[in-house]
Order: structure tokens, then C-alpha cells, then sequence
């Protein structure tokens, strides 16, 4: 550790360094070695890889924005949940256990940053943030892992059925663009039918008069 003669600014940045090469050295080793896995519990490895993570990631900021539309934020959510189920990677079960778990790991981490963020609030932008963020992160994992055929429960009482994905889309690496596409298809589809006059509409030619009506059309 630094003395403590050392000027207090460049204190902290020493350990900060400090810190951040100790957790680098344990990911790295807990990573690329069978020998740390076999040292390291799994429970060690997966809290120093998102440390590690969580380290590089942006921090969240505080920005002066308005509150959602509590419709229109059950609806992104609710989509990108119901179309994960439909393409078939992974248990449901599984995936609502697995976001459980990231949200816990990283609400106190986000709350420190955000204190008067509210958990449940999905009107909150900052909330929003938050739990789309971990939505997204439980997906793409998933889809890293996707299965094929695998068994899904049904119900609280333990029934489970055999669920197999579109041979379509066996690949995995194809997955996060049918996910986007059906996602953003849907919710376009959710707007227009709520906002008719902002529809696009079909143009043989995009020109600037027709992009400037057609963004003048949903300013108003």
C-alpha cells in the first residue's frame, strides 16, 4: 500500500490501481486455468469476473429526464420477454432464476450510484435503465448458452414438457438479431396501432421532405 505521506489524491488512485490489477490477476487466472477453477469455488470466480465487470463497465449517470410512459415501459419489457420465450434457447424457469440473481448482484452497486432510485418503478428512467439493462445481460447470456431441446416447467405444481427450438435457428450467434428483429417489429407495431397518425408510411423514394414530415409528425 502507498504511504501515507503520499498526497491523499494520489493515494486512492494508487489503490484504486492496486485494486483493479489484484482483480484483473484473479479473473485472468480464474478464466484461462483449470488449476483456479479447481482452487476457486464457481460462487468466487462468477463475484471477481463481475467486479472485474462492473469496473470497466460506464458508470451511471444523473441526467434531468422526464418519467416514462408506464404503458409504453411494461411494453418494451414485456416484449423482450415474451419473444426470448418464443425463439426457444432456454427454460423460462431458468431465465426468471438467472435474472433474479444478476438483478440482486448488481442493485446495490447501481442504488450507491443512484440513491433515489426506486426498485419496481418502471416509470422511473433511472429504474427503467436498470432493469432493462439486466433483462438484456440475462439474454445475451442465455443465448451464449442456447439449448435446443430441453425441459421447461409449466407450472408451480412441477410439470415440466420437452420444448425443442425452429431447426431455423439452431445457431446460436444468430439469435440476438431474431430477437432484435422480432422486438423491434412488435413494438413498432404496438405504437402505430396506438398512434396511427405517426404510422410510417410506404415510399418508393425517401427524400428530405418525407423524412422531415414524417419527424415532424411525431414531435407533435
Amino acid at each position: 500500500y502507498p504511504p501515507r505521506s503520499m498526497p491523499a489524491s494520489i493515494r486512492i488512485k494508487a489503490v484504486s490501481r492496486r485494486a483493479l490489477l489484484t482483480t484483473a490477476t484473479a479473473f485472468i487466472a480464474a478464466t484461462n486455468t483449470d488449476r483456479a477453477h479447481a482452487a476457486l469455488p464457481d460462487v468466487l470466480v462468477q463475484a471477481t469476473r463481475g467486479r472485474f465487470e462492473r469496473y470497466l463497465r460506464p458508470k451511471p449517470r444523473i441526467l434531468p429526464r422526464g418519467r416514462l410512459e408506464l404503458d409504453f415501459a411494461v411494453l418494451l419489457m414485456r416484449t423482450s420477454y415474451e419473444v426470448a420465450d418464443e425463439l426457444n434457447f432456454v427454460p423460462m424457469n431458468d431465465f426468471q432464476k438467472d435474472f433474479f440473481l444478476f438483478r440482486q448482484q448488481e442493485w446495490e452497486p447501481y442504488r450507491n450510484v443512484l440513491p433515489r432510485t426506486m426498485q419496481g418503478d418502471l416509470a422511473d428512467p433511472n429504474y427503467f435503465d436498470f432493469i432493462s439493462f439486466a433483462q438484456y445481460a440475462t439474454i445475451s447470456q442465455e443465448m451464449r448458452t442456447g439449448r435446443v431441446v430441453f425441459e421447461e416447467l409449466i407450472d408451480a405444481n412441477g410439470t415440466a414438457m420437452i420444448v425443442s427450438r425452429n431447426p431455423a435457428l439452431l445457431d446460436n450467434s444468430i439469435l440476438p438479431r431474431a430477437h432484435a428483429e422480432r422486438v423491434g417489429e412488435r413494438i413498432l407495431k404496438a405504437i402505430c396501432e396506438k398512434y396511427p397518425k405517426i404510422a410510417p408510411k410506404d415510399v418508393e423514394v425517401t427524400t428530405a421532405a418525407s423524412l422531415t414530415s414524417g419527424t415532424q409528425a411525431i414531435a407533435n
